[in-house]
């Protein structure tokens, strides 16, 4: 009977949040009819995200992603975003134009096994199943879970570190063994990156249980952990270890704090910033109400509780600050608040970033949890020092402000957002306040899940409601021109030696219909890709878009197709100029221009310029140069012999489109008569007449093998972070294949690690029969 008990109370926790999820996403189910349209990074990256990898692994082309900027692994780009999600590879099962269509229902289940997850964790530590239940849904339906729905893919690190903590307690009050090295594997494998946060979490979380006895740890005990730990890491490590090596190229996590911003943040308002997360609702990702000098967008600033707020903080603050809960909640707060300990859960990048909040979240969930248990009193103090604490954000919104003369009551830039938040905070502890006064006896726990749930109703709708409907003009069109064109946008050549571009498109359009395209969305993409663009005058932070003036890198990079909406053309005109762009075709939605200055993929040169000699002129005019000559180290000119002029004075100043139309054509005279991409590269075929090096628009990867006439051949790097081989004279046949650096390494080790968590297992379950 009650191990039938058990599994209903889990069902329970599982549906509970089922259903409560749903309710948050019926009303934008109904209004989108089921195509689920969110905001930003979601409808930019996450729905083209899914739809292109799911294409991709059931054509079983995990190596080389033409589509992925100017081409990327496949492993190092993804692992990050969806490649190691159960719910990624659920997805699977449907076919590639239901995925947004699906997608709805994943996040929908995300929080329904993060609940169940939740609910586990906390059941050790709760007065009863009904208050496990109500700190589960704090956790589970926090700001911090709501907000990060515009990232969908966060959402699993919030899923399945409750059962991270779960194991651990497993192990450490049942000495269960062997189910750690399993959920270990289970978040390292989900995300490689969040994963070095929870691993420092987990630190914080065992030394302070430790400090507080709570875990009594012998030797052997501390040995078995270390030793599960160990394992789990190993059988989880398969895309950690390419992705890793990948990403530490990459400047947006090669930089690290440096002198007073080790201590510091250089903003105030950064402070301000960190404490209203955990008293109001956040605010919409792009748009921060109150504070904005800082970094504050798109960080996941947000520890909100949708009842209650923070006041288990201030009842274990005065009445059980021996607790293990308040300890590692305290020491987050500390974290939070100086920049190298924050950035301790990000690898000491320099980025600011608050994605881990959802962790101290947990423990604040337990803290309120428990104190909902206690008498009266404690609760009204918890809630008195809690209210206190948020109306000190008041004064932001009655401050007097002199602008030009007219006089403004208030600093917020959204005023309603920020009164909006500052009442259902407030609602938030009235609320609670209510229900402790009036069913502390008489149906406490029911009344509290309530007021639990309706707040997380109003919170949750309003804050998708207010990150969704802002964009909803501008998103109007994105099924149109996304994906109801699926079934008939493409192009007549026979071979693929081409790259497209977009002007006013959504974002990836690339990724939708799997041509490769210059206007990209994506920070994961090749290291190469990286160094390449700021050489020739691009930003590359997140995304790549080459500037309209900058037509020889479009030549450069072999752009063949220009599309833009029908409606657009006059606005690229103003920019730009369709001069060498013909019109191929006008059905709505897209005008499609074919460029006349297009040159195939694989194409030689006659001349070489010194990057010395390219330090001496703007970046944004080095690929008119580039069309003209081949940027190389003077070494490789000596090496092979390279029949190459160097390039003089009025090669590297003159910039005229005359000039580039005639390097357009020499370059055409020596480009392959053959190119197509493959899964794996690239097959080429090319004329010479004498040796020389042949240049790719391809990212320098050392997963590349190259090969000159079925002869292994070095690859090159050129054109600051680009692809060449030496390919003699006569009719060459070049390919390239890419397999992903290190993935071999990370599946050997992976294997190791199962196969030596299956003895471990063996071993247990033979100790356990004798």
């Amino acid at each position: 009977m009650k191990q039938y008990l058990n599994k209903h109370i889990y069902r329970k926790a599982f549906l509970l949040g089922l259903i409560t999820a749903f309710c948050l996403f019926i009303p934008y189910l109904v209004v989108d009819k089921g195509f689920f349209l969110y905001a930003g990074d979601f409808n930019s990256q996450q729905i083209p995200f899914y739809m292109y990898m799911n294409q991709m692994v059931k054509s079983g082309s995990l190596d080389w992603g033409w589509a992925i900027d100017l081409g990327s692994s496949v492993v190092n780009s993804y692992s990050f975003y969806l490649l190691g999600s159960p719910f990624f590879w659920l997805s699977c099962l449907f076919p590639y134009k239901a995925i947004p269509y699906v997608m709805p229902y994943l996040l929908i289940l995300k929080f329904a096994v993060g609940n169940l997850g939740a609910f586990g964790y906390l059941r050790r530590y709760a007065k009863n199943d009904n208050f496990a239940m109500i700190g589960a849904l704090m956790y589970t339906f926090c700001g911090f879970s709501i907000y990060n729905i515009f990232f969908n893919h966060f959402i699993e690190s919030v899923v399945f570190f409750p059962y991270l903590l779960w194991a651990l307690d497993e192990f450490m009050y049942n000495k269960r063994k062997g189910i750690f090295p399993l959920i270990v594997a289970l978040n390292l494998v989900n995300n490689y990156f969040f994963f070095i946060g929870q691993v420092v979490f987990l630190f914080i979380y065992f030394v302070c249980k430790v400090w507080t006895k709570e875990y009594k740890v012998t030797k052997k005990d501390f040995l078995t952990l270390a030793f599960e730990s160990l394992t789990g890491c190993f059988m989880g490590i398969i895309l950690f270890i390419p992705s890793a090596v990948s990403v530490m190229e990459n400047p947006r996590v090669s930089s690290t704090l440096s002198g007073f911003g080790i201590w510091m943040y250089s903003s105030v308002q950064q402070y301000f910033a960190i404490l209203a997360s955990a008293l109001l609702p956040p605010d919409v990702p792009y748009i921060p109400s109150l504070f904005t000098d800082g970094a504050i967008k798109w960080t996941s600033m947000s520890a909100f509780v949708a009842l209650g707020g923070i006041f288990g903080l201030f009842v274990f603050k005065k009445y059980n600050n021996r607790s293990s809960f308040y300890k590692i909640f305290v020491a987050s707060v500390i974290c939070a608040f100086v920049p190298v300990l924050n950035s301790m859960f990000y690898a000491f990048n320099s980025s600011y970033y608050a994605r881990w909040f959802y962790m101290p979240v947990l423990m604040l969930a337990a803290m309120n949890m428990q104190s909902f248990a206690m008498e009266k009193e404690k609760i009204y103090h918890g809630l008195k020092w809690a209210a206190i604490l948020t109306a000190v954000l008041l004064p932001f919104g009655l401050t007097p402000v002199d602008n030009n003369g007219k006089l403004f009551i208030g600093l917020a830039d959204q005023v309603a957002v920020y009164w909006m938040n500052i009442m259902i905070a407030f609602f938030s502890l009235y609320l609670t306040y209510f229900i402790v006064s009036t069913y502390k006896d008489n149906k406490y726990t029911q009344k509290l899940t309530s007021g639990l749930l309706s707040m997380i109703m109003l919170s949750g709708i309003l804050h998708m409601g207010l990150t969704k409907m802002p964009q909803w003009d501008g998103d109007h069109l994105y099924k149109p021109q996304n994906y109801d064109i699926l079934d008939t946008f493409g192009f007549a050549d026979k071979m693929k030696n081409y790259r497209m571009d977009t002007y006013n498109c959504y974002d990836n359009l690339g990724l939708f219909t799997n041509v490769p395209c210059i206007q990209f969305f994506n920070s994961t993409v090749s290291p190469s890709i990286m160094e390449f663009y700021p050489s020739v005058g691009v930003k590359r932070d997140v995304s790549s878009k080459p500037g309209r003036n900058m037509y020889a890198l479009r030549s450069l990079l072999s752009v063949k197709y220009l599309v833009m909406p029908n409606w657009e053309v006059s606005n690229f005109e103003t920019e730009a100029d369709l001069y060498g762009y013909d019109l191929i075709n006008d059905k709505y939605p897209y005008n499609i221009y074919q460029n006349s200055n297009f040159i195939s993929m694989g194409f030689a040169y006659d001349k070489y310029v010194t990057y010395t000699d390219l330090e001496s002129i703007n970046a944004a005019d080095r690929s008119n140069v580039l069309i003209r000559a081949l940027a190389v180290d003077e070494s490789l000119i000596e090496k092979y012999s390279l029949p190459l002029e160097k390039a003089d004075s009025e090669d590297i100043y003159d910039y005229t489109y005359s000039t580039f139309i005639t390097d357009v054509t020499k370059r055409k005279n020596m480009s392959s008569h053959y190119f197509n991409q493959t899964s794996d590269g690239f097959e080429c075929k090319i004329m010479l007449n004498q040796g020389n090096l042949v240049f790719f628009s391809v990212p320098y990867d050392k997963g590349f093998t190259a090969y000159v006439n079925g002869e292994k051949a070095e690859i090159e790097k050129v054109n600051y972070a680009l692809s060449a081989v030496y390919v003699p004279a006569g009719d060459n046949e070049v390919v390239f294949t890419y397999k992903t650096p290190y993935l071999s390494t990370g599946i050997a080790l992976t294997a190791a690690g199962w196969l030596v968590y299956g003895i471990y297992v063996f071993i247990i379950k033979k100790n356990n029969r004798q």
